[in-house]
């Protein structure tokens, strides 16, 4: 190539370059000016400008509602906004498709009627699926049940058969017997950074000791009756982080029963891909989460305090509604959910099991609970009155319990009837019975060979008041390389009743007189 041919080249090859740019600078421009047109493209209202008075005297349910009602005919989402002030509610309100809720500080919605402040759809309307009303935003306010003039049982909002449903920033006061939020057949929801206070029993027999604040349901007629196909469809992609359960202060009322979870299910139908993070949980009456036979559920960086129990892993037995199928057959077969992960959790102050898990057995019907993982957890003074484990399983499968540190409690981990299990590199301190006691409770099922390959290695224990590792009943069983310090008089591993193909090698015994 010769100089005039490199003089004349470059400065084409600048200003192609410099043409590129330009190019380049317009497509981006063009796409921040799309994304700014996809937001205006909302219609935005303002009740206020409708005609609500929000000064808690004026019902201004007729406006709000019709505000609302506009989703159903508009072409494009809509955007609503409650300003501050106390909106007087007597009647439902309903919200539809493509709506996006906004309620703005010091905006109370105040319950003045006997139901559900808000569903997300029309009584009596049969959606199908996950084809209901979805693609709604909640997003803001006080929620407020009023309950002290309307103790009727309510739910604050009801959602089913929607998807892409988000609840954010919303404070939910003073529920009666019902749920903050009951979730049926929903898919793809996110509820965060919200505040659930206050829980009565309204019921004559006070029989709603095990309501949810939050509830993950299948849809069924009994559960949620106000519109849908009442065929058992699950709720699936639910992810519930950074909300607080708790008390209200209000007179008469407790912290919820249960923060989030279920109380029934229906035969081989399963709620999956629960996400349950960094959320807390204080002063829960019955249980904080309650994962009734879900399946592919991670319960990760929450902090439980001063409850009655921190996590329960709930299955049918058999024996009732959540044993039959979606068209009311009754199987009278147990069933249990499975994958569970249960990490980085601190409980403190509980006064029974800060873990509970139940499986069934039914004859020749076996329904361990399958696929759970309990690591790096933190259990810190269960108060041990009612006599309970830190850890309880009872059938179950495949279970690894792993980096944990329990300390000061009753009993640190008890299995029954449980099969494939690895116990490792756990810290258990100053515990008042056994550190690790494997059972068969049943006799109706002992020596049938359910409790099996028992893996016990790299733990560390000291001050436990009965034994360190006491194992029963169990065919395969390893017991290695664990550190147990203990008194003279203690045994540190003991194991009984007919079982067998087991060792136990490489194990550390410190005996200290102090203890």
């Amino acid at each position: 190539m010769n100089k005039k041919q490199c003089v004349i080249n470059k400065p084409i090859k600048v200003t192609f370059i410099i043409i590129c740019f330009i190019f380049a600078f317009f497509i981006i421009l063009e796409g921040i000016e799309s994304l700014k047109d996809n937001e205006s493209s909302k219609s935005v209202f303002n009740v206020h400008s409708l005609g609500a008075k929000g000064d808690r005297i004026h019902n201004d349910t007729k406006v709000i509602q019709e505000t609302l009602d506009l989703a159903k005919t508009s072409n494009t989402p809509i955007k609503i906004f409650i300003p501050k002030g106390t909106y007087k509610l007597t009647n439902t309100l309903r919200i539809y498709k493509n709506t996006h809720l906004v309620l703005e500080d010091g905006a109370v919605l105040l319950r003045s009627h006997d139901n559900t402040i808000m569903v997300n759809g029309d009584a009596g309307a049969m959606y199908t699926d996950y084809n209901g009303h979805g693609n709604i935003t909640i997003e803001g306010g006080i929620w407020d049940g009023n309950i002290t003039n309307y103790p009727d049982p309510f739910n604050a909002i009801g959602i089913a058969r929607g998807k892409n449903i988000t609840i954010r920033n919303i404070e939910v006061r003073d529920i009666a017997s019902g749920h903050a939020i009951d979730l049926n057949a929903s898919k793809n929801v996110v509820i965060e950074n919200s505040e659930f206070l206050g829980f009565k029993d309204t019921t004559p027999d006070h029989s709603r000791f095990y309501s949810e604040a939050i509830q993950v349901s299948e849809h069924t007629k009994l559960g949620f009756s106000q519109y849908g196909e009442y065929d058992g469809t699950p709720s699936k992609n639910v992810t519930i982080r950074n909300c607080y359960f708790g008390a209200s202060g209000t007179k008469g009322t407790i912290a919820w029963p249960v923060g989030i979870g279920n109380h029934g299910s229906v035969h081989n139908k399963f709620s999956t891909d629960i996400k349950i993070h960094d959320n807390i949980f204080r002063g829960i009456t019955f249980v904080a989460i309650r994962n009734f036979k879900w399946k592919d559920t991670t319960i990760q960086n929450n902090t439980f305090l001063d409850g009655n129990r921190g996590i329960a892993l709930s299955n049918p037995n058999g024996k009732g509604e959540s044993s039959k199928t979606s068209d009311g057959i009754q199987t009278g077969l147990p069933q249990s959910g499975s994958h569970t992960t249960i990490s980085k959790n601190t409980f403190e102050n509980t006064r029974r099991e800060n873990i509970y898990g139940e499986g069934w057995p039914n004859h020749s019907t076996i329904a361990k609970i399958e696929s759970v993982i309990i690591s790096d957890n933190v259990f810190n003074h269960q108060l041990g009155g009612n006599q309970r484990p830190n850890i309880y399983l009872n059938w179950v499968d495949d279970v690894y319990i792993s980096n944990n540190r329990i300390s000061n409690a009753y009993l640190g981990i008890y299995l029954g009837f449980a099969s494939n299990v690895t116990i490792s590199k756990n810290t258990l301190e100053n515990i008042v019975t056994d550190g690790l006691l494997v059972d068969e409770p049943d006799k109706n099922y002992q020596h049938k060979g359910y409790t099996n390959n028992i893996e016990v290695t790299q733990n560390n224990l000291s001050n436990f008041g009965k034994m360190g590792l006491f194992i029963q009943y169990t065919k395969g069983f390893t017991i290695k390389e664990n550190k147990i310090i203990t008194s003279p008089e203690k045994n540190s591993i003991q194991v009984d009743n007919l079982s067998s193909n087991g060792e136990i090698l490489e194990n550390t015994i410190i005996t200290d007189v102090n203890q």
